[in-house]
């Protein structure tokens, strides 16, 4: 009866918290087209999550082509590094 009761208490915390991700998710990659790198120049950007939110930034050219997304967890941050070299603007979309 306890590894019963064991046993549907860890299913049923570890599914509570498992919706949630992790900074660095790539959460929609199924939706955007393949990420692009810069192997040649050291460009990077870091992003601070300063809100209560969990965010997801996706990085554009200027011409709002896909350069990169990832999901940023709230009070954390990320570094997106290998950016290609342009004049790239970044967009901001809170997640609940």
């Amino acid at each position: 009866m306890k590894i019963y009761l064991f046993v549907v208490y860890f299913s049923f915390f570890s599914l509570a918290f498992s919706q949630r991700g992790i900074t660095g998710d790539k959460t929609f990659s199924s939706r955007f087209p393949e990420d692009k790198f810069n192997e040649i120049s050291n460009a990077s950007l870091e992003i601070v999550n300063e809100v209560d939110h969990d965010i997801i930034v996706v990085i554009r050219d200027q011409r709002k082509k896909y350069i990169r997304h990832v999901y940023i967890r709230n009070r954390e941050k990320y570094r997106f590094d290998k950016l290609p070299i342009t004049r790239s603007s970044y967009t901001r979309y809170i997640w609940g």
